[in-house]
């Protein structure tokens, strides 16, 4: 359906006659981007919440992702809320939209709650030390990301136009925070057994399709290679290593880590913070400090 014919419903106000027409029918291919571009353009026709919500019933996007996460959400404008960024209430004041920062401050404690007594059982050697860092390498904005990808919220996701505009370069953390608030409108409406049904099987999509384990001490090297590389030389040799910058130019740097003198590994990268941690991954893999 063009947005042309999609003006035609928004231009009826008769929301509930509208439904009992062709025009309308819950199954169209017609993306949350568009509708929300939509009403964005319309917002003068657009009076109340329930109002909103109404127009993305016409999209059959909530029907996918449920199919993804194998989860039907109990309440469609829940579910909404939880793929709702603070830049669309802005935008829309006068109908004080709810965005999905407070579900998902809930679906982080979940989270939380799932990985640490999955990992508790998974690796009962780990003191509470080694489970925290691992709980935190488990977590972390980059994983959830991937997992976010894995599901493909950036299809669901309600951004305003400003931030629409800058998605790519805050895309991390609002997949990261969208994927959270998920789980947190889940907990909501089904509580936690039914919760953790849900991310077994958002594990097995990440797992297949970035074909790596999830609950892995693997994951540790991955979140802070920096710190591990750090912790593994201390404990084989007793020495720190250095790590070393210089600035080539203003966006590149040559990074070099050391031990005793002796060169670990070098790297040019435009980020120092990054280009650490592949430098100190490639050694750990490599573990050349053994060389030495």
């Amino acid at each position: 359906m063009t947005l042309q014919k999609y003006n035609a419903i928004l231009d009826s106000n008769a929301s509930q006659k509208t439904k009992n027409t062709n025009t309308a029918v819950g199954n169209l291919d017609l993306s949350f981007s568009d509708i929300l571009q939509t009403l964005q353009y319309e917002k003068n026709k657009i009076t109340t919440q329930k109002h909103f919500y109404e127009f993305f019933q016409y999209s059959n996007q909530l029907e996918n992702l449920q199919k993804k996460l194998k989860y039907n959400f109990i309440e469609p404008e829940k579910a909404l809320e939880g793929l709702t960024h603070s830049s669309v209430s802005h935008e829309f004041k006068d109908l004080n939209l709810p965005y999905n920062e407070r579900i998902e401050f809930l679906g982080d404690s979940v989270l939380n709650t799932i990985v640490t007594n999955e990992i508790c059982n998974l690796f009962k050697n780990m003191n509470e030390g080694e489970l925290s860092k691992l709980r935190s390498a488990l977590v972390n904005e980059d994983i959830l990301t991937e997992m976010a990808l894995a599901l493909e919220l950036e299809k669901y996701i309600l951004l305003g136009k400003g931030e629409r505009e800058f998605f790519n370069t805050t895309r991390s953390g609002i997949l990261c925070d969208t994927f959270e608030a998920i789980l947190g409108v889940i907990f909501f409406e089904s509580g936690f057994d039914r919760t953790v049904e849900v991310f077994k099987s958002i594990v097995d999509i990440y797992e297949k399709q970035f074909n790596k384990k999830y609950y892995s001490i693997e994951r540790l090297t991955d979140y802070d290679p920096k710190s591990k590389l750090q912790e593994e030389i201390v404990k084989i040799t007793g020495n720190f290593p250095k790590f070393e910058s210089c600035e080539i130019d203003p966006s590149l740097f040559e990074l070099k880590i050391t031990l005793e003198g002796k060169v670990l590994g070098t790297l040019i990268d435009t980020s120092k913070k990054k280009g650490f941690k592949k430098l100190a991954k490639k050694i750990l893999i490599e573990r050349s400090y053994i060389k030495n």
